[in-house]
């Protein structure tokens, strides 16, 4: 069979399989299929490109992001895995494709560098599939992700929320992960961050109102996610002694639907006798002791009589709550 240009046509299976891999093939799993000479002529004639040494993109097009993750794991050879920002991305709680790929391979095996890919060597690689990409496990790639030196606590705080969120994993599967690794870098975070997952948390910034604003500073506790007018709507943090709730929002501002849901959350709560504070990632990340005093204000004023505690040092929120 030839194609267009008389040329012999690739064989039914390495078609397919290049369909599987985004358009990708390496000369591994083109041998015994086509001769080193075909191969050539096809990248000559600009029918084919290299795209990493011994890997090949099956048209003249644009390299996509998605081709490039498959050629990396072809050039690093049977058994190796797409792993960190790569693999989140797959896994979808990283929201960014990486510039450079990372794959990792088994400890014994040695890889020549080349431009855009980053190879890592593991005794023991755990390894599932994922829209036809062979990656790390989601709870492998958690860990390691989270073990990066250039993420704050902050940053691993809101990966692990947004790992259970999206439902890569859950929050029994990370315990189980982390349990295994015992010298994680950022392994008090990472608990601490579980624990209020399996609580309903849905988001870093819930964990951190209420690690850095609730209990950092004493203030009564807060449920976590309550359901309300039937379980259509929930409430981010509620105090159901004194009926104070925090709703917290990372994004800039609510429009359309999502500010009709907010309207009508908080009028449900007044009708109730409840107020409702809001917040954003400014408030509970950068300015939690201000957030603190105004939740204590709060209280105060519906029957509260506990102290508000500093939370360090420089804390500024009793201060601020004494002026109130």
């Amino acid at each position: 069979m030839r194609d267009a240009g008389g040329v012999s046509a690739i064989p039914d299976e390495v078609a397919g399989l290049a369909r599987r891999q985004a358009g990708v093939l390496c000369r591994r799993q083109l041998r015994d299929l086509l001769s080193d000479d075909a191969i050539q002529w096809r990248i000559a004639s600009g029918r084919w490109r290299r795209i990493i040494p011994g890997v090949y993109a099956t048209h003249a097009g644009e390299v996509t992001w998605e081709m490039r993750a498959h050629a990396a794991v072809l050039y690093c050879g049977t058994d190796a895995a797409l792993a960190l920002d790569a693999a989140g991305y797959l896994h979808g709680f990283v929201a960014r494709r990486p510039q450079v790929i990372t794959v990792v391979v088994p400890h014994s095996r040695r890889v020549r560098r080349v431009p855009g890919l980053k190879v890592a060597r593991r005794r023991t690689l755990r390894s599932t599939t994922r829209k036809g990409f062979t990656l790390t496990t989601a709870v492998e790639t958690v860990l390691d992700c989270a073990a990066s030196p250039l993420l704050t606590e902050r940053d691993v705080i809101c990966l692990v929320a947004e790992a259970v969120r999206v439902r890569a994993v859950t929050d029994e599967d990370l315990a189980t992960g982390l349990a295994a690794r015992a010298q994680h870098p950022q392994r008090r975070v990472i608990a601490l961050a579980i624990g209020d997952v399996a609580e309903g948390a849905e988001s870093g910034l819930e964990i951190l109102a209420l690690r850095d604003v609730i209990r950092a500073h004493g203030l009564p506790e807060m449920t976590v996610q309550r359901p309300v007018d039937g379980g259509r709507l929930r409430r981010d943090l509620e105090n159901e002694e004194f009926r104070v709730i925090l709703e917290l929002d990372g994004r800039v501002g609510h429009e359309g639907a999502d500010r009709l849901r907010d309207l009508r959350r908080d009028r449900q709560a007044s009708s109730s006798g409840r107020i409702t504070l809001r917040a954003g990632w400014v408030d509970a990340a950068t300015e939690p002791c201000a957030l603190a005093a105004d939740l204590f204000g709060t209280y105060r004023t519906r029957g509260y009589r506990g102290v508000l505690l500093a939370c360090g040092p420089s804390c500024t929120a009793g201060g601020a709550a004494v002026a109130g």
